[in-house]
């Protein structure tokens, strides 16, 4: 006798924790006090909470004890676990085709008749169909809802309550689709495992049965732990009358829209050439970046290309060319630096633009009446709108930084999705989009490794045009230091006056190094720059409590051209610590958790604002502080502390850890 066949005799059967309560059927009760469960070796227990012995509840049911007990435990060929249950999978017609066997142990196999009395392990050759295939046929024909859940005790514990149920044999992720054929005209309702392996199987037989059941919905059940069943939810007090009330809500499942991927043979694109707003220096439908330290013509320049656009102007080594004569073209320019009214138009005015082509970009609304916005290359569908409606042949963001939004600049993962978005919206309108960018404070290094930022800036560009001054003799000049789209183009000299205002001034023998160069200055002053600069670096890359190879910081601080000198001082000014290898080197570095705990009360803009802070004597807007020294005031008094007793080494002992 199996636990089905027992409980079967009795009455008022229902689950309950782990097993089922009954009337016990030897005296007159009234509460259900008889206690259900199975064995892992098969056998059946049964407890009367009013004391009647076991005896006596075989004898009311008119079996004997021997019945409680499995006539053989029958072992898993090539394993030692007994089987404990075993489920019949039968044809239409109700012939055994194989049993499923759960073993002990809490495995499962197939085996099916040899004809002869006995078992072979497998199928085969045996087309499998759904457990318990007969009643659900039979269902069908009477309109019931189907349920699926994952396995057959799932299955038998439904049918147990009236219900009709199936499901497929071998678990989570072997659902055919010959088995929906059996399901045609039905009300499905699958009941998924509480574990990502139960959600995908559920979606795997949604997405099978869609189309030929009349109605199909995948019902998670309430309040269901993690990795449990239905039988869970039914033993937890879940009932037959909740479950069908549940069942009615569900909205019936939708498959997603498909996914179609879009490939395109190289053979059938026809090669073309690069359209330039200004060859070679700026393509159109490209990012080009414009880079440079503050007040040496950034802005100025990008103006003079607005004022050329406007009127259809050639720009320095198009003149005399006609593949280079334009139509005046409208003009998108976006600033977070400079005032409209008292900076741009001015200088607009001067340079002879027409400003009837000029637009700005000033923030956006979701609608006609909502508040507005201040505009970040989040919020792409707004650019997008711009675009539409300006059609401009120039884009210039001022500076790019400043249209960011709250991303760290020096982390790839967060800048990478908003430059390709750019980069597709100046392709999709063929525009050149010019992006303005400040340099880091540090000197030395190369020119392409100077910009704020990660080297995602640099790698997202197809050009990117150095504006500086040489020290030496204060000339100013635009260096080409990338392009990927032409060869690089001449420096290009310019002047920058009150009474003319920007003006080329020809062709020029500056170098990135020369307008890189930083003048001799005295050593604290110099330094103090790019301290301050390596500081907001590693706290870009440590400030989150990573833990970082040496190796790998070493890397990138080299190519923003941090000096070994300025890492070591960044690294004792904000008390960093190091992981030590086996080998006593050490090989990570990290931000002390005091550190990062203090930190936590502060808050930094990655982007240059200003940082909230308060004095120490409370008073409000009283600190003269810069936001670099409010916020790291607190670690100046560890700089040369040791850390367990291991932050003592020399720097070319730290040096040796990171290779």
């Amino acid at each position: 006798m199996n636990i089905a066949e027992f409980l079967s005799l009795l009455k008022g059967v229902k689950p309950c924790g782990d097993g089922w309560q009954a009337y016990c059927p030897s005296h007159d009760d009234q509460r259900q006090s008889l206690h259900v469960s199975e064995g892992e070796d098969g056998r059946i227990l049964a407890y009367c909470h009013a004391g009647c012995s076991i005896n006596d509840i075989c004898q009311a049911l008119g079996i004997e004890l021997k019945d409680l007990f499995p006539q053989k435990l029958k072992v898993h060929a090539g394993g030692k676990s007994p089987v404990v249950a075993t489920y019949d999978y039968r044809d239409t017609n109700g012939k055994l085709l194989f049993q499923v066997c759960r073993t002990a142990d809490k495995r499962f196999f197939q085996r099916r008749p040899d004809g002869k009395g006995g078992w072979l392990n497998g199928l085969g050759g045996i087309q499998p169909v759904l457990y318990r295939l007969p009643e659900v046929l039979q269902a069908l024909k009477q309109g019931e809802t189907i349920f699926i859940p994952e396995g057959e005790k799932d299955v038998d514990n439904l049918a147990r309550l009236g219900l009709a149920a199936t499901c497929n044999p071998m678990g989570a992720g072997k659902w055919r689709d010959h088995y929906s054929e059996h399901l045609k005209g039905a009300k499905a309702v699958i009941l998924p495992d509480n574990d990502e392996p139960g959600r995908k199987h559920a979606q795997q037989v949604a997405q099978s049965l869609y189309g030929k059941a009349v109605s199909v919905r995948v019902l998670e059940l309430p309040e269901l732990a993690e990795k449990g069943d239905v039988s869970d939810w039914l033993t937890a007090g879940g009932t037959k009358d909740e479950l069908l009330r549940l069942a009615a809500e569900c909205p019936e499942w939708r498959p997603g829209p498909k996914v179609i991927p879009s490939i395109i043979n190289l053979a059938d694109v026809e090669p073309e050439d690069v359209d330039f707003f200004w060859k070679p220096y700026i393509p159109k439908g490209k990012l080009t970046i414009l880079e440079g330290d503050p007040g040496l013509g950034k802005t100025f320049l990008a103006l003079n290309l607005c004022a050329a656009a406007t009127n259809g102007w050639p720009l320095p080594g198009q003149d005399g060319k006609p593949e280079f004569v334009t139509e005046p073209s409208t003009v998108l320019f976006m600033t977070a630096e400079d005032g409209l009214a008292d900076t741009i138009v001015p200088r607009l005015e001067k340079m002879g633009a027409d400003r009837s082509k000029v637009y700005c970009l000033t923030g956006w609304r979701e609608a006609e009446e909502a508040e507005e916005k201040a505009f970040t290359l989040r919020d792409i569908g707004a650019l997008r709108e711009a675009l539409e409606q300006v059609k401009p042949a120039l884009v210039v963001i001022d500076p790019l930084q400043g249209y960011l939004g709250p991303v760290d600049m020096h982390r790839a993962n967060e800048t990478r999705p908003l430059l390709s978005g750019l980069g597709k919206l100046a392709e999709e309108y063929n525009c050149a989009v010019i992006a303005i960018r400040h340099l880091s404070k540090t000197g030395g290094g190369k020119a392409i490794y100077r910009g704020l930022g990660s080297i995602d800036f640099t790698a997202a560009a197809r050009s990117i045009l150095l504006v500086g001054e040489k020290s030496s003799t204060g000339e100013k000049a635009m260096v080409h230091t990338k392009s990927s789209c032409a060869e690089k183009g001449v420096t290009q000299g310019f002047t920058i006056t009150e009474l003319d205002g920007f003006m080329w001034a020809g062709v020029s023998s500056c170098t990135a190094e020369d307008l890189l160069a930083i003048p001799e200055k005295d050593e604290k002053e110099t330094e103090t720059p790019a301290l301050d600069e390596a500081v907001e670096f590693f706290l870009g890359i440590l400030g989150n409590g990573e833990k970082v190879p040496c190796k790998e910081i070493r890397e990138k601080w080299k190519e923003v051209g941090i000096t070994d000198k300025t890492a070591r001082r960044a690294r004792e000014k904000l008390g960093i610590k190091f992981l030590y290898g086996k080998n006593g080197k050490p090989n990570c570095w990290y931000l002390p958790d005091e550190y990062l705990a203090h930190t936590k009360e502060h808050e930094q803009d990655t982007l240059g604002n200003d940082v909230a802070h308060t004095n120490t004597d409370g008073q409000d807007g009283q600190d003269t502080k810069t936001p670099i020294e409010s916020a790291f005031g607190y670690v100046a008094h560890v700089a040369h502390a040791q850390s367990d007793g291991q932050d003592t080494l020399e720097y070319d002992d730290i040096a040796e850890g990171l290779f």
